[in-house]
C-alpha cells in the first residue's frame, strides 16, 4: 500500500499545481517538446532541481545517483554498461539537449559517508565501489586542516568540478561543446540558506546567485 503521505500529496497536487499549469497554458498543445536543459544531480532528498530552479515537469532532464558524479567515458567494451553515461548520452543524441548542469549541494550524506569511511559504505558492495571513484578527488585537496566541515564543502565542489572534466570525455559532448551547440555548468545548493552558486568557468570559483 502507498505511504499515506504520498496518497495525500498527490490528492493535493492534483487540485494546486496540476491545475494552475493548465489555466496557465496559452497555447495549443503542440506535441511534446525536448528539455533544453540536463541537470546531473544527487540522490540525496534535500535536493530537488525541479523545486530549486522552478521548472514544471518536463522542462528539465535530471539524471539523479549517488555524489552527483560523472564517471569517465569509456568506449563500449571497456566496462560494463552504466546508468549515468547511458543517461547523459541518450539526452545529448537523442533529447539534444543545450545545457548540462551539475549540481552539487551542502551536507551531502554520500560524500559524508566517503569521508567518514562509514562502516556501512564498504569495497565489497555496489556503493562502496562506487564513491572510491572520489579517492583521488579527495587526495588532490590534500590534508583537512582541522576543519572537517570546510573540507567536506571543497570535496562537493571539487567533485562537481572533476565531473565536468569527466564530461568533457564523452566524444559527444567534446562535439557539442566544440561546436557551441552544448554549455557545461558546475553549480553548488546549500540547502541550509537555499543559495545557489555557479561556477565561474575562468576562475573555477563559485559565485552566489543571491541577491543577483
Amino acid at each position: 500500500m502507498f505511504p499515506k503521505q504520498l496518497i495525500k500529496g498527490y490528492r493535493s497536487y492534483l487540485n494546486g499545481r496540476f491545475t494552475k499549469e493548465l489555466t496557465q497554458q496559452t497555447e495549443p498543445d503542440d506535441g511534446e517538446r525536448p528539455p533544453e536543459v540536463m541537470v546531473i544531480s544527487c540522490a540525496d532528498s534535500p535536493v530537488s532541481p525541479e523545486s530549486i530552479f522552478g521548472t514544471a515537469p518536463g522542462e528539465m532532464y535530471v539524471v539523479s545517483n549517488v555524489a552527483n558524479f560523472v564517471p569517465e567515458w569509456m568506449a563500449e567494451g571497456q566496462h560494463a554498461a552504466d546508468d549515468t553515461n547511458a543517461a547523459i548520452e541518450f539526452g545529448i543524441e537523442v533529447l539534444k539537449v543545450k545545457h548540462i548542469i551539475v549540481l552539487g549541494h551542502t551536507h551531502c550524506s554520500c560524500i559524508h559517508a566517503f569521508a567518514d569511511k562509514s562502516s556501512s559504505v564498504t569495497e565489497h558492495d555496489l556503493v562502496g565501489s562506487w564513491i572510491s571513484q572520489l579517492t583521488p578527488i579527495a587526495d588532490h585537496l590534500g590534508s583537512r586542516d582541522n576543519d572537517h566541515d570546510a573540507w567536506i564543502q571543497r570535496l562537493e565542489r571539487a567533485v562537481v568540478e572533476h565531473s565536468l572534466m569527466n564530461l568533457m570525455t564523452f566524444p559527444s559532448v567534446r562535439e557539442g561543446v566544440k561546436a557551441g551547440l552544448l554549455t557545461l555548468h558546475g553549480a553548488h545548493f546549500d540547502v541550509a540558506t537555499h543559495t545557489l552558486f555557479e561556477r565561474d568557468p575562468i576562475s573555477g570559483e563559485f559565485e552566489s546567485h543571491q541577491g543577483r
